[in-house]
């Protein structure tokens, strides 16, 4: 069995090129997380292009890789790329840049898609993709709301020696492979399945991230998936930016409509369960006009389970972290 190469990044984006001054520095132009139709009728709707660039690492020896497009309501696939060499040099931990351009994609219908990296016959990640009607079938990239540019400088640990103004860095870049470049034209056209509308419901669970012990976010978002996701037979999309404090995402049901039944099922998974926590539930709404970025204020409410065990090793993380940042000026902060 290959070993799978870990994900840097995974991007979607119009473009991407290197720095004339440095061919390894990747700029990324334009990502992309929703498309919109601008014509009437809206679907099918042809985007002319779209690049898929990776950053790997931890690979070895060769393998072959490509990108996978399917419509989640119905896991069916919308197409493919053919397969590229992905070579791996000798260095483990160095990050390598595969880039593939994908040209003329038909979408048949609004909704959520996912676009997913195979490596060796092994889905390896994946990245969720949202078309919208908005009413050009050539298709839009929507963009998405930035907020102001947070300028400030690093608060240091007073006990990390600091550098002087003739000490500086750069960035160095990755290699990057040749881009792997494909027409989509000729790929058979998926036609629209209008059986299938799609209704999702949003959720939010904030933790405090010194009121729960190292790891535990993670433990518990593997038992979400496992235990109230794919043992009800639903899914969901786990949102990336949540770092130690939130999970959130929303949940469908593939081939049909999220209930408040379903929502209802949620709630009491998990109030069943050994954690603390804050918890924000939507009502159901349809996936192609829901947005991850809102605040979900339909259902609040807080949780208390934590086991005394987790409070335990929440409370000695904690006084370990404060006691290590608390260290004087000069001294040197030892590894958490």
């Amino acid at each position: 069995m290959a070993i799978k190469p870990v994900i840097r990044y995974m991007l979607l984006c119009d473009d991407w090129r290197l720095d004339p001054a440095n061919n390894r520095r990747v700029i990324i132009v334009g990502l992309i997380s929703n498309i919109h139709a601008v014509d009437d009728p809206p679907f099918p709707l042809l985007y002319r292009e779209m690049c898929v660039f990776l950053a790997l690492t931890n690979g070895h020896g060769q393998g072959e890789g490509k990108i996978v497009c399917v419509y989640e309501a119905n896991g069916q696939k919308i197409f493919e790329t053919g397969s590229r060499s992905i070579a791996f040099g000798s260095d483990p931990l160095e990050v390598l840049g595969v880039p593939f351009r994908i040209r003329d994609i038909s979408f048949p219908q609004a909704g959520l898609y996912s676009v997913q990296f195979w490596y060796e016959g092994e889905l390896v990640e994946e990245r969720p993709l949202r078309l919208r009607q908005v009413m050009d079938k050539r298709g839009q990239n929507e963009g998405f709301r930035v907020l102001d540019d947070f300028v400030c400088e690093a608060i240091h640990n007073p006990a990390i020696p600091q550098a002087a103004s003739n000490q500086r860095g750069q960035n160095e870049g990755v290699r990057v492979l040749e881009e792997h470049s494909l027409n989509m034209a000729q790929t058979p056209r998926v036609e629209k399945d209008s059986a299938v509308e799609g209704l999702c419901f949003q959720f939010s669970i904030e933790f405090d991230p010194f009121g729960i012990p190292p790891g535990f976010k993670d433990r518990f978002q593997c038992t979400l998936r496992e235990e109230a996701v794919i043992g009800k037979g639903l899914k969901c999309y786990l949102g990336a930016l949540g770092g130690n404090r939130f999970t959130y995402g929303f949940m469908w049901r593939p081939g049909g409509d999220i209930t408040l039944e379903d929502r209802q099922v949620f709630e009491e998974w998990l109030r069943t369960q050994l954690v603390t926590c804050k918890v924000a539930l939507g009502d159901p709404e349809p996936m192609e006009s829901s947005d991850i970025n809102r605040e979900v204020t339909e259902r609040v409410f807080e949780l208390d389970n934590l086991s005394a065990a987790d409070r335990q090793a929440a409370a000695e993380w904690k006084e370990r972290v404060f006691a290590k940042l608390s260290n004087k000026p000069g001294e040197r902060a030892e590894p958490l």
